[in-house]
C-alpha cells in the first residue's frame, strides 16, 4: 500500500514553545522522522516528502524599517500569544540550520533518518576473541551496490579499509569484520565512503552488556542523626551532610568536604496538558506547587535512615515520599502522588531545587543513533558548561555554534544575551535513558542522578535558581499535526522512585 506523507509536519510544525522550553524535542522528531522514512523506504509508493523548512524561518528586522509594527512585524493575538511579539518575527525555528547557517541537532537526525547505508544492529552479542563479527546491513540505495563504497574500521585511534561486501540496492546482507581483543569499554566505528571520499555515514559498535542494579556500597560505618527544634541532619561518610528542615519536611542544603548547597525537595514534578491558547499549542498546569507538610517521621536502621513525608499540592494533590538514605550519601526517593487530573502528562518525576552554585553538567546516557557530533545535545555522554562564555547579539553573526546558545530573539525578545542568566541549549536539554547525570561545581560532582537509563533528566533556570527535574516519564503534548508524541495517561495514581548520590 502507498504511503501518504508531508514531512513539513514532521520537520516544521513541533511545537514551537515546547522547543523554547527544552530544545531536545529535536531529538524527539528525530525518532520519528526514521520510523516514518524507515516504513516510507518499505512501501510500494509514496506521495509527497520535502524538508519544507530547511532554514529557520524567523527574520531580525532592524528598528528603522518602514512599517514596524504597522503591517511588518504586527502580531496577531490569535495566532501568536503577545508574549512573543517582538522585531523577530516568522513562522518559526524550524529548520535543520539556522538564520545563520549553523547547523542545528536535526542535521544530524535528518542524516541518519534518510541514510542510505542502515546497519540493523550496533550491538555485537557472543563476542569471541580472534573470531569474525557479524554485522547485518540494509543497502538503502537506489542504484548503488555496497562494494562501490570504501569501508573504514576505526578501533583505539587505529583505522584500516575493511573489504565491502556485494549487497545490491535495497537489499539487506551481512558486512564481516574482525577486532581482535575487543575491549567493552571501547567502540569500534565503522565509516563508510563514496567514490569522491565523501562521508555518507558512521556507526560505533559496542559489544552488548546487561545494566547493573544500583546498590550501595558497603557501607563500612555506621550512618548518624542529629536533630534539633528546626532542623534533622543525617551525617554519612565524609562527613557528608543532607539537612532537612521540619517545617517544610524537604531538604534544605547538603554539605560535602568543600561546600555547602542550598536545596529545596524532592518537589514532585507533575505537569499536565492545559487548556487550549492557539491552535497548536496548550498551556502546561504545574501541579507540584504550594507545598504543605502533613507530617514528617523518621526511623534509623542498622545501615540507613528511612525518612517518611506526607503532604499535598494546591490543597489537592496529595503527595507521599519514602527517603531512604545509606552512609555513602545515596539517597533513594520513592514517591506517591494521588488524585491526579485526567489530562496528558507532560512531565512526571521529583525535582530539586537550587542555588545557581553550579558551573557544568556531565553525563552518560543510552543513546537512539549509536554515534552522534561531539557537541549534539542527544550525545551518549558529555561535559558542558551551564553557561556560553561567547554571547551573541542581535542582528549580529553569532561566534559560536548553535548549541552554546543561549537564548532565542524569536522566543525570548531582542535583547543581547548575557552571562548566566540563561543554560545553554545543550545545559537546558533533556537528556533520556540516563545511566548518570551529574552537577559539577570546580570540576567536582557534587549531585549525580543514578539510574538504569529509565529517567531523563533536564536542567531549568527559573528565578535565579536551576531547577534539576529528573523524569520517570515525559512526552510533548502539544506537538499536534500529527507529530509523534505518546499521548500519556498515568490514571489518578501513580508512584516511582529516583536516585540520587552527594558526593
Amino acid at each position: 500500500m502507498p504511503v501518504i506523507f508531508d514531512e513539513w509536519a514532521h520537520v516544521a510544525c513541533y511545537n514551537n514553545f515546547t522547543v523554547k522550553e527544552d530544545p531536545n524535542i529535536r531529538d524527539f522528531w528525530g525518532r520519528s522522522l526514521d520510523m516514518m522514512w524507515k516504513k516510507t523506504f518499505e512501501a510500494d509508493g509514496a506521495l509527497g516528502g520535502a524538508i519544507w523548512g530547511m532554514i529557520d524561518e524567523t527574520f531580525m528586522l532592524p528598528d528603522s524599517l518602514p512599517g514596524l509594527n504597522e503591517w511588518w512585524g504586527k502580531i496577531d493575538k490569535n495566532v501568536i500569544p503577545a508574549e512573543y511579539a517582538g522585531k523577530t518575527i516568522g513562522y518559526g525555528e524550524w529548520g535543520i540550520v539556522d538564520t545563520w547557517r549553523r547547523k542545528k541537532p536535526e542535521f544530524w537526525n535528518t542524516k541518519k533518518a534518510y541514510s542510505p547505508v542502515k546497519l540493523l544492529t550496533t550491538f555485537i552479542d557472543n563476542y569471541t576473541t580472534g573470531s569474525p563479527v557479524t554485522i547485518p546491513i540494509y543497502n538503502r540505495f537506489n542504484h548503488t551496490n555496497i562494494d562501490e563504497l570504501t569501508i573504514k574500521l576505526e578501533y583505539q585511534e587505529e583505522e584500516k579499509v575493511i573489504p565491502a561486501p556485494s549487497i545490491e540496492p535495497r537489499r539487506k546482507g551481512i558486512l564481516e569484520l574482525s577486532i581482535d581483543k575487543w575491549n567493552p569499554s571501547d567502540p569500534a566505528v565503522l565509516k563508510f565512503y563514496d567514490q569522491k571520499n565523501l562521508l555518507i555515514d558512521k556507526y560505533a559498535l559496542r559489544l552488548n552488556s546487561t545494566g547493573k542494579s544500583i546498590e550501595a556500597d558497603d557501607p563500612g560505618e555506621e550512618i548518624k542523626i542529629t536533630e534539633n527544634k528546626n532542623t534533622l541532619t543525617i551525617t554519612c561518610r565524609q562527613n557528608i551532610k543532607i539537612v532537612f528542615n521540619k517545617k517544610t519536611g524537604l531538604m534544605h542544603e547538603i554539605v560535602n568536604m568543600t561546600d555547602t548547597f542550598l536545596i529545596a525537595g524532592p518537589i514532585i514534578h507533575l505537569r499536565q496538558k492545559g487548556k487550549p491558547v492557539m491552535y497548536s499549542y496548550h498551556q502546561i498546569e504545574d501541579y507540584g506547587e504550594n507545598w504543605e507538610l502533613i507530617d514528617l517521621s523518621h526511623k534509623k536502621g542498622n545501615n540507613n535512615v528511612v525518612i517518611n513525608i506526607k503532604g499535598e499540592y494546591n490543597s489537592k494533590i496529595p503527595a507521599d515520599f519514602k527517603i531512604t538514605i545509606t552512609p555513602d550519601g545515596i539517597i533513594k526517593t520513592h514517591y506517591r502522588v494521588s488524585k491526579i487530573p485526567n489530562e496528558f502528562i507532560r512531565e512526571i518525576g521529583v525535582r530539586f531545587e537550587l542555588e545557581d552554585d553550579f558551573d557544568s553538567l556531565s553525563w552518560t546516557r543510552k543513546s537512539y543513533w549509536s554515534i552522534y557530533p561531539p557537541d549534539h545535545l542527544s550525545a551518549q555522554n558529555g561535559t558542558v558548561s551551564l553557561y556560553s562564555e561567547t554571547l551573541k547579539s542581535y542582528r549580529t553573526e553569532p561566534q559560536k555554534n548553535w548549541n552554546l546558545d543561549m537564548k532565542s530573539f524569536y522566543y525570548d525578545g531582542i535583547d543581547h544575551e548575557r552571562g548566566r542568566e540563561q543554560l545553554s541549549f545543550i545545559a537546558k536539554s533533556t537528556k533520556e535513558n540516563i545511566k548518570e547525570y551529574n552537577l559539577i561545581k570546580n570540576n567536582d560532582g557534587v549531585i549525580s542522578v543514578q539510574s538504569n537509563e529509565m529517567v531523563s533528566c533536564r536542567l531549568a533556570k527559573i528565578k535565579d535558581k536551576i531547577n534539576l527535574c529528573i523524569n520517570n516519564d515525559f512526552d510533548y503534548v502539544d506537538l499536534s499535526w500529527g507529530n509523534y508524541q505518546k499521548d500519556i495517561k498515568i490514571g489518578k495514581n501513580y508512584e516511582n522512585e529516583v536516585v540520587i548520590a552527594i558526593r
